[in-house]
């Protein structure tokens, strides 16, 4: 539940990264060797610019990039297979599905962002959201850390 004092621009945020979640969990998934259809998605949303950007992961490998904000656009990548099932290990080994679905502060913090990470697959689905101002979970970073890494190791320079 927001508080009624959070800024605007805050709930806004915090609206578009619900809606993105609901998108990322609707479109079409590719098949994988994995367990199944498989997405991780990673959002990050908010700030002063109240900006935006996505990157879904499918188990085949593709990797979808949506900004939107000071930057606009989308950018489609590509990695085997076995770089995603090593991405499922490494959420796996940070704890990512024992954690809480959501860290959020006790009070509404200014220009506040918030990063999401959803995964699903055939056998199960975890979403985690932690809004700036809030304590992370143990092992948040490594989560992050992971996703970022693979769609930033396929990135031309």
């Amino acid at each position: 539940m927001i508080r009624a004092g959070m800024r605007t621009g805050a709930v806004a945020g915090l609206a578009l990264l619900a809606i993105l979640g609901a998108i990322a969990g609707c479109r079409g998934v590719g098949t994988s060797k994995l367990d199944g259809d498989l997405t991780v998605t990673y959002t990050w949303a908010g700030g002063i610019v109240g900006g935006l950007e996505a990157t879904e992961i499918k188990g085949d490998g593709t990797i979808l990039i949506t900004r939107k904000g000071k930057t606009s656009g989308e950018e489609t990548l590509k990695v085997s297979a076995d770089r995603v099932a090593d991405l499922v290990d490494e959420l796996e080994k940070a704890g990512f599905f024992r954690m809480n679905d959501k860290y959020a502060p006790s009070r509404p913090v200014p220009d506040m962002v918030s990063e999401r990470v959803d995964f699903r697959d055939a056998a199960r689905s975890k979403s985690v959201t932690v809004i700036s101002g809030s304590r992370p979970p143990e092992g948040w970073g490594e989560v992050i850390k992971a996703i970022k890494a693979l769609s930033l190791g396929v990135r031309p320079n």
